[in-house]
């Protein structure tokens, strides 16, 4: 993550191989940038080229990276991270505590507590653990 303070185009990077080994060929490492979102909406409106240059470009200055990309792809994903507001953890308080009194009911997604995919699962197979436990403390049997 990129904080606004940096006044950087890159919102965020991530180390793709390092989530996923093997993505990449021995040797090398697969990084993905991300322009636009909230803060920058219209930077999108540039050109693919300008978009790749400028990723490139501050992966470069950040990590010190001295070599030329051998594969540079863009992908247009507009609208798809939720943007937290100010406020936003204190709206999951009151969210979930507006659940707790409706048994049964459980609710996950980017939209709560996760952005990125790696999260979303993790926060799934958590609310899944807490339903799971609710029908085996609340079963007929």
């Amino acid at each position: 993550m990129v904080p606004r303070v940096e006044r950087r185009a890159l919102l965020a990077g991530t180390w793709v191989t390092s989530k996923w080994p093997g993505r990449a060929p021995d040797q090398h490492v697969l990084l993905r940038g991300f322009l636009g979102g909230g803060r920058d909406p219209r930077r999108l409106e540039r050109s693919d080229a300008e978009l790749v240059d400028a990723v490139r470009r501050e992966l470069t200055e950040l990590l010190g990276i001295t070599g030329e990309p051998i594969v540079a792809r863009l992908f247009r994903w507009t609208r798809q991270s939720p943007q937290y507001e100010v406020g936003h953890l204190e709206r999951l308080t009151a969210i979930e505590q507006r659940l707790a009194a409706i048994p049964g009911l459980f609710v996950t997604g980017s939209g709560f507590r996760a952005i990125g995919i790696p999260d979303c699962i993790a926060d799934g197979r958590d609310t899944a653990t807490r339903a799971v436990s609710f029908l085996q403390a609340n079963s007929l049997h």
